[in-house]
């Protein structure tokens, strides 16, 4: 009970580390305060064994104006939310390729490479994901406009989109709101699928990309030259 309130504070966050609630509600200052507070009766229960197990011990009453005051309390509740942790580029993002295989074995493999990811990166992947097909449907939808079909020869007198890859306004709040409340389940199921559907756009592009390049090469064969007919005598 003498211990210091950041040293509760540690030992509460630690404790809280094992729970399955999203990150927003395990770090919340109500449950901080509650964990710390439980943690506070086992250690009296411990150290006073005689005291009768029907009977709560009394232990001080912590306020959250009192959590809110401690600096080094409230420095160790940051870096677990990670408030104070720099933030991601999505920018990396721009030159994603598809997974080569969506087999069973391929998709367990990848799964158990992303159980050892931490929420922080799951939803890193999560919102790169979302930026990645966001950017692939402008691009196929700008593309449809203009020829229609990627079968279609790419018309001569259009100049073929290629959009640069920008990550949205919203990628930073949305990658805030996956780690602090999705569970590492939730997230890895979403990335399965997202990589999925990142993949079928992306051969899609390939397509019109490659009808792209077949037309100009087409237009780029010399012409033969006519063969002039004698005129008749």
């Amino acid at each position: 009970m003498n211990q210091k309130l950041d040293v509760w504070v540690s030992r509460a966050l630690k404790f809280l580390e094992s729970s399955k609630l999203p990150l927003s509600e395990r770090l919340s200052t109500k449950n901080i305060i509650s964990t710390i507070q439980i943690l506070q009766i086992e250690d009296l229960r411990t150290s006073k064994p005689e005291f009768p197990l029907d009977k709560l011990p009394d232990v001080p009453l912590l306020y959250p104006s009192t959590l809110l005051r401690n600096t080094a309390a409230q420095k160790l509740i940051e870096q677990a939310r990670g408030e104070s942790a720099s933030l991601p580029d999505f920018q990396n993002f721009g030159g994603w390729q598809s997974p080569q295989s969506f087999t069973k074995n391929a998709q367990r493999e990848r799964r158990n490479k992303l159980e050892s990811l931490s929420l922080k990166e799951l939803a890193y992947e999560v919102v790169g994901l979302e930026e990645v097909i966001s950017h692939a449907e402008n691009r196929r939808r700008q593309l449809e406009i203009l020829a229609g079909d990627s079968t279609n020869p790419w018309p001569s007198d259009k100049t073929y989109p290629l959009i640069p890859f920008e990550p949205s306004a919203t990628a930073l709040g949305r990658y805030e709101k996956y780690w602090k409340r999705s569970t590492k389940a939730d997230l890895i199921q979403l990335i399965i699928s997202l990589n999925r559907t990142a993949a079928e756009h992306e051969q899609q592009l390939l397509a019109w990309d490659a009808n792209y390049a077949l037309t100009q090469l087409v237009l780029l064969q010399p012409v033969p030259p006519q063969s002039q007919k004698k005129p008749k005598k």
